[in-house]
């Protein structure tokens, strides 16, 4: 006979309401679980596979290293026949780090059961600082162990083969295509080993080899790419698409969304205007020696379609204050801008589902710091309200109190705000932006008697006030 439960019905988890909330996507009698034991059951089975989904495993097959399970445990692990039901909601998403990835060898026994056993399983995969003996052993990593595959990122890993350089008719048939890769990310580095003083990494497989693969893909993050020609490097990329996309099909990569580029030159520009990629999500180094017209094209040739835009500026290359924001960028709710790119803010009456907006100065070695507010013509700007603006960070700019008056009359419903002020800078936002949570001051000219004063009365979170 079950013994009666400790809890009574009052108990919040045997509440009818709490129960339908819990489980409102199950079909069940909830005036069946009166027993907290049965709850806490149904929950289990209910969370279970969602967690799973979710969690990263961070593994490695270096014993010494921290924080990380050994392969050997977790192959142990998923042999168990009723460990946490690891067979019926096995983990997805998989960090490997200081992995060797090989196939021969007794070294590579591991390898070959760890492989073979969970890629698989694995929907989310990212192999960072490990080692690849040979180009074959990470193609049969991503291209046929690893079939439902739908995030890869491999990063600052050491090759120890050099690229093979294969076109289309070295091919001898086409690949077998991979449809659920949607994100691939590529991250390079220079190594210094004890063997190996700095040698300059490359991935040792063709972009022509690994985009016919992955022809969904909807981002794609080559950053940091090779330090010795990053420009050439991605003129490569654009242009391997833009070979897959005339010569194979034009069905090829149509949804392409997000392209998250280092050092654009203006061939590279120009093909990606003709590829007519649906972009999203834009974000590239403005860089050496390129005209800001030919950004200027790249942004109006997608501005119809652009939700967030990051562009930055290297702190040692000429000032770049001449980029156009002529067209309506209707769609764009995330800006982030680092350097000298723009030289004020009259460009935001052309964005107006704005959300986001972040202006960050780096060391530069021409000017100081850019008053992109003090350079602001408000009167252009008169009548435009950005209703959906709810965070604006610019640093290293002292705003007036006048000015603080004018952005909250552009943003007035701002919930996060980093600014530089003084006294009466503050004084007015304190009196201006009713909805705001958390204010950052940076840099900070507030007298001790405004912090002393102003603090107490003031409802803000300030979050950081830099001396």
């Amino acid at each position: 006979m079950m013994e009666a439960s400790p809890f009574s019905e009052a108990h919040p988890l045997l509440n009818h309401v709490v129960l339908h909330r819990l489980f409102n996507l199950m079909k069940f009698d909830i005036y069946e679980f009166v027993d907290l034991r049965l709850v806490c059951r149904q929950w289990f089975n209910e969370s279970l596979p969602m967690w799973r989904k979710n969690v990263v495993v961070c593994a490695t097959d270096d014993i010494s290293y921290p924080n990380h399970l050994y392969l050997e445990d977790y192959l142990e692990l998923l042999d168990e026949e009723s460990f946490y039901e690891m067979r019926k909601y096995p983990y997805s998403n998989y960090k490997l780090r200081e992995c060797d990835i090989r196939f021969r060898g007794r070294s590579g026994e591991l390898s070959s059961r760890f492989w073979t056993k969970v890629g698989p399983l694995m929907t989310h995969l990212t192999i960072k600082r490990s080692r690849v003996f040979q180009a074959e052993d990470l193609r049969k990593v991503i291209f046929e162990l690893t079939p439902n595959l739908r995030y890869l990122a491999l990063c600052q890993n050491f090759y120890h083969e050099d690229r093979l350089k294969i076109d289309l008719r070295d091919l001898a048939k086409p690949p077998k295509v991979q449809g659920n890769l949607v994100e691939f990310k590529v991250r390079i580095e220079r190594w210094n080993t004890p063997a190996v003083e700095s040698q300059e990494q490359e991935l040792p497989l063709s972009w022509m080899e690994i985009f016919l693969h992955f022809p969904n893909l909807k981002l794609l993050d080559p950053k940091r790419l090779s330090r010795q020609d990053s420009r050439g490097e991605l003129g490569e990329i654009v242009n391997t698409l833009k070979t897959i996309r005339r010569e194979v099909s034009q069905q090829y990569f149509v949804g392409l969304e997000q392209l998250l580029f280092e050092y654009l030159g203006s061939v590279t520009v120009g093909n990606i205007c003709q590829l007519q990629f649906p972009l999203k999500k834009l974000s590239f180094n403005v860089g050496l020696k390129t005209k800001a017209a030919t950004f200027t094209r790249l942004l109006e040739a997608h501005s119809q379609t652009l939700r967030s835009l990051d562009i930055q500026h290297g702190g040692f290359s000429p000032p770049f204050l001449s980029l156009s924001f002529q067209k309506q960028f209707e769609f764009l709710a995330h800006l982030y801008l680092l350097g000298p790119i723009l030289p004020n803010l009259n460009f935001l009456k052309n964005m107006p589902n704005l959300e986001t907006l972040r202006l960050q100065d780096i060391f530069h070695g021409y000017f100081s710091p850019s008053k992109m507010i003090g350079n602001t013509d408000f009167l252009q700007l008169d009548g435009v309200v950005l209703h959906k603006m709810n965070k604006l960070w610019i640093g290293e700019e002292i705003c007036s109190g006048e000015h603080v008056a004018e952005l909250a009359k552009l943003m007035p419903n701002l919930r996060r705000l980093r600014l530089g002020l003084g006294d009466d800078g503050f004084k007015m936002v304190c009196r201006t932006w009713e909805k705001l949570e958390t204010l950052d001051i940076r840099p900070c000219q507030l007298t001790k008697e405004t912090k002393a004063g102003s603090m107490k009365s003031c409802l803000l979170v300030v979050s950081a006030c830099s001396k």
